[in-house]
């Protein structure tokens, strides 16, 4: 799956759950006071439930949930990960 398509449904969850219509890609979440506990724990369930990837612990740091582009390039290499892994 395309990173940009990613990018776009975590942007739009995230100004649908937080209110904050002026969220873009390359926001920063801290910086726009995203990265509190229960937000995140928002987050982590849509990506399970949207994309069925599930983040192991290593994965939840600052430099991953820096922005939405940067969660959506990890999601995307989960992806690909999951689908070469079933390709083999």
């Amino acid at each position: 799956m395309n990173v940009t398509v990613i990018e776009s449904k975590l942007v739009d969850f995230l100004r649908t759950i937080t209110g904050q219509v002026a969220l873009q890609a390359d926001s920063d979440l801290q910086d726009a006071g995203i990265t509190d506990s229960l937000t995140m724990m928002d987050l982590l369930v849509f990506i399970e439930t949207e994309y069925q990837v599930r983040l192991g612990f290593a994965d939840l740091t600052p430099d991953v949930f820096q922005t939405p582009t940067t969660v959506a390039e990890l999601i995307a290499a989960q992806l690909a990960l999951t689908q070469q892994s079933q390709a083999a």
